[in-house]
């Protein structure tokens, strides 16, 4: 699920957190080995569309405030994950998810994989017990391990992972939620990080080509390399390479959208229930310095159109703020804009944002909601 990643997770659509103040970006790979990015921008390449990379200084600040809006009423229905704690983002409540490891400096990340929430908790620094995963019961209050020391991907009907032997021998398997092998290990090359499982196939990031979508059923060639993949919608593909943005069928064809007009790099995209839309956060870390720079645009697949999120850009602290679609097909933002703790809601089509204030733990949040 992507952008940065942050302190908390939400259960349910997508989550990821650290426990212990740790954050990693998200695109970093949680693999034994050292990778540059997964998806996304990768940290040489050059981006369609992007105005000002991230080694670039902007000359000037522009008046970057806070998102603004209507009061955001009614149950969000939305739960964080904080280290091994489920938190209420309604009620400000706190339960335990027993289950999980304790103690340590440990990061969590979350992905939705059908209607559950599945884990996978790291080790800020060296552990015995690195990159375990586990899968959370449906009211979240249950963890169950199914699997430990390897790399995953989400699928929609189990998780791909990714065993490093050693520096030169990885082996591949697909698990159930149950954690029974469904695909048994098969070799697979160490530079290849498996993303998700999507109807084109296994998308992935190959370290010195990129991405691309490989056939499960045969690891060793791309079927498919059509430039940076920011998200996979049905058998779309939603793509930077060459002029701007391009939306690519199954059948090679393309139609080119023009980026938007915004500065620093666009993140994954976020897509919504419904297909439609696809959400994409142009950062920048120094607007200049300490400021931080958040735009967030939406692409109508429908009618290949932009439409920026209202308040868009604003100062946000980009290590604990994200985005992400709620069930309902709301976008949702959450995070710290200029040390105001904010949930904010958007539905594509409207004017304006529904705005609250939330209480956030201090090392940040990433949204979930509990099914």
């Amino acid at each position: 699920m992507r952008g940065v990643r942050v302190g908390i997770a939400l259960v349910g659509l997508v989550l990821a957190g650290c426990a212990g103040g740790s954050s990693q970006p998200d695109d970093a790979s949680t693999s034994p080995q050292e990778t540059e990015s997964v998806g996304g921008a990768s940290a040489d390449e050059s981006e369609a569309g992007v105005n000002i990379t991230k080694d670039e200084a902007p000359t000037s600040a522009e008046d970057l405030g806070t998102p603004e809006g209507v009061p955001l009423t009614g149950a969000t229905g939305l739960r964080l994950v904080d280290g091994n704690m489920l938190v209420d983002l309604d009620q400000g409540e706190r339960s335990k998810i027993t289950g999980l490891p304790e103690g340590g400096d440990r990061w969590v990340e979350a992905h939705e994989v059908g209607h559950r929430t599945v884990l996978t908790v790291g080790c800020a620094l060296e552990c015995d017990d690195p990159n375990q995963v586990f899968v959370l019961s449906e009211d979240a209050t249950e963890a169950m391990r199914i699997a430990s020391d390897v790399v995953m991907a989400p699928a929609p009907d189990g998780i791909w992972v990714t065993t490093y032997e050693t520096d030169d021998i990885c082996t591949l398997a697909k698990i159930g939620l149950d954690g029974r092998t469904m695909t048994p290990a098969r070799a697979i090359d160490c530079a290849v990080t498996v993303r998700e499982e999507t109807p084109l196939g296994l998308l992935v990031w190959i370290d010195g080509r990129g991405d691309a979508i490989l056939d499960p059923a045969d690891l060793s060639e791309p079927v498919r390399e059509d430039g940076t993949i920011h998200a996979v919608v049905g058998t779309r593909m939603v793509v930077t390479g060459g002029e701007g943005f391009a939306v690519v069928e199954s059948d090679g064809s393309s139609t080119t959208v023009e980026a938007p007009e915004s500065v620093g790099r666009p993140y994954d995209g976020r897509v919504s229930p419904d297909g439609r839309y696809v959400a994409f956060s142009y950062q920048h870390p120094a607007w200049p310095g300490p400021r931080q720079r958040l735009d967030v645009w939406v692409l109508d697949l429908n009618k290949m159109e932009w439409a920026q999120v209202p308040s868009m850009p604003v100062a946000a602290a980009l290590k604990v703020t994200t985005e992400f679609w709620a069930p309902d097909g709301r976008l949702m933002l959450l995070g710290s804009f200029e040390e105001r703790h904010l949930l904010a809601a958007w539905r594509p089509g409207e004017s304006e944002l529904a705005i609250r204030e939330v209480t956030l733990p201090e090392h940040g949040a990433e949204p979930v909601t509990v099914w």
